[in-house]
């Protein structure tokens, strides 16, 4: 079921019906909406903006942080939701269904001053870990690595933020933080934080590990810049991390080859310690030919996948993967193209590739112009090779109009991919996010003949963007950047895997029908 249907909307409405407007009429718990988790929603309070959210979700419930000014600094919050049952509406006695409900008031993460920005998060039980860039120490708008971490889902944390990059002074820009949990031992949880900054000249990758649950870092190894045998020789950076068999895996853009980015790739094997010797991975071309961009790294035990887009096959980019078997020791000699189809290499435009693996299968789901506009493709490959043609995902019309940026996640027998879909709006200012799945378990799985929507915004009326997703026993929990009260604000949804959030456009189709119905009894 996409959406409700004004038949079963009415039910709902005539259970909640206070007898009010249609705001106070309709017990939206009664519905399965989205709702806003920054806090501000608060009748009379001053409209603040919310931006940058991260989605986990853990056994208690889901977590969601964000960047926000409530006084003098950009700071990091967090809001955390648990799940509550037997929750039963005031207005109509109705049992309502189980339900994400999250503190009234975010926690907040950041501990000291200065603006934060691009924060990351893991999390594990009621463990929590934070990254952002911090301006505190920097000259004026330069940037270093601050962590925290809370041992209660968030409603305390650490007395003092946490630096993880080696800038005391804060005289250099230390940029895009990643978190990982790697291992799960208690107060001894491993932790890694990796960013890329200027310390040592052009900015290289940089990764420090904490074995105290994120109490204290080791000094940062630097991951770029090993095969030459010095720091600072390009721009390196936009890394994507992975664990897996005891290995972090680490793979980044690098500009050391006529200032043309291609990917390289390092490991190490004794907890960010010492990285192995780099390599390219994006080979198949020679060194800085083309250009490559946005890797990202997955990994399942021994098996080692990046994906990235480049534009080796023509003026408009592919999808290429690489593929270790061996826990990233060896690669394909030849990058493996992905969005194959009718056309041939560097025909239409394929971008922004999102990855997940589970053993030697990668599902890999990116946007494609091969219809004119963007649509959303998946394909499948087994160790390194693609089986069959790449698949559409969205159900619009194809090529109507844009659906950008996908997120792929599984959860059990459950493959999601979700995207920003424009179908409402093709001048392509307002979106709504979409997504469809299917089902692994199948004997021969295939995405849904129709797909689902994740916000409740009013079709064309709104933003939404930042989007993350998380697959887990039978529901997908979303987390994004909405724009739909006139400002930024944090919005989330959990819905059942093969069902919609109900629209707000329902909401407005009934109001419709019962005006109508109004009207036609007055006449009467």
């Amino acid at each position: 079921m996409k959406r409700i249907s004004a038949v079963l909307a009415l039910s709902a409405l005539a259970a909640c019906d206070n007898g009010g407007g249609i705001e106070d009429r309709v017990c939206l718990e009664c519905l399965n909406l989205d709702q806003q988790v920054d806090g501000y929603q608060a009748e009379g309070a001053v409209l603040l903006e919310a931006i940058d959210p991260q989605l986990c979700v853990n056994n208690k419930g889901a977590l969601v942080s964000f960047i926000s000014k409530k006084e003098a600094f950009e700071d990091v919050f967090l809001s955390a939701g648990e799940t509550e049952t037997g929750r039963v509406d005031a207005t109509s006695g109705q049992e309502l269904e189980d339900r994400m409900f999250f503190t009234p008031d975010p926690y907040v993460v950041k501990q000291g001053g200065g603006d934060a920005s691009s924060p990351d998060m893991d999390c594990f039980g009621n463990k929590v870990f934070v990254a952002w860039e911090d301006t505190r120490d920097g000259i004026t708008g330069y940037k270093n690595i601050r962590f925290q971490a809370s041992q209660d889902n968030g409603a305390t944390w650490m007395p003092e933020d946490v630096a993880v990059d080696d800038d005391p002074d804060g005289n250099f820009i230390s940029l895009n933080p990643q978190v990982l949990l790697a291992q799960n031992n208690g107060a001894n949880a491993r932790i890694f934080v990796s960013w890329f900054d200027q310390v040592e000249g052009p900015p290289d990758v940089y990764v420090s590990a904490s074995n105290d649950g994120g109490m204290t870092f080791a000094e940062p190894v630097r991951v770029s810049g090993a095969r030459e045998g010095g720091a600072g020789l390009a721009w390196s950076g936009n890394q994507s991390m992975a664990f897996g068999s005891g290995r972090l895996h680490v793979a980044y853009e690098d500009m050391r080859n006529q200032g043309r980015q291609d990917i390289y790739y390092a490991f190490s094997g004794n907890g960010g310690a010492a990285f192995n010797p780099e390599r390219r991975i994006d080979v198949g071309d020679d060194e800085g030919e083309h250009y490559s961009f946005q890797p990202r790294l997955a990994a399942s035990d021994n098996h080692v996948y990046v994906v990235w887009h480049d534009n080796r096959g023509g003026e408009a980019r592919d999808i290429f993967i690489n593929y270790s078997v061996d826990g990233g020791l060896t690669w394909l000699e030849d990058a493996v193209r992905v969005d194959v189809g009718d056309n041939g290499p560097g025909f239409h435009e394929s971008l922004n590739p999102d990855i997940v693996v589970e053993g030697d299968t990668a599902h890999i789901a990116w946007q494609d112009a091969r219809n004119g506009a963007y649509d959303i493709f998946y394909a499948k490959v087994v160790a390194g090779e693609v089986v069959g043609e790449p698949e559409r995902v969205d159900r619009s019309p194809k090529g109507q109009a844009n659906a950008a940026r996908p997120k792929i996640a599984i959860g059990g027998d459950h493959l999601v991919v979700a995207w920003q879909d424009y179908r409402h709006d093709p001048d392509s200012t307002l979106n709504e996010l979409v997504y469809n799945y299917m089902d692994l378990s199948a004997e021969e799985p295939e995405f849904s003949a129709e797909d689902y929507r994740l916000d409740s915004s009013f079709e064309a009326s709104s933003y939404a963007l930042n989007h993350s997703i998380v697959v887990r026993e039978g529901k997908v929990y979303t987390a994004w950047e909405d724009g739909r009260r006139g400002v930024s604000n944090i919005f989330f949804s959990e819905v059942e895997v093969g069902m919609g959030v109900d629209t707000l456009s329902d909401v407005q189709a009934l109001e419709d029908i019962l005006a109508a119905q109004e009207a036609e009894a007055q006449g009467q």
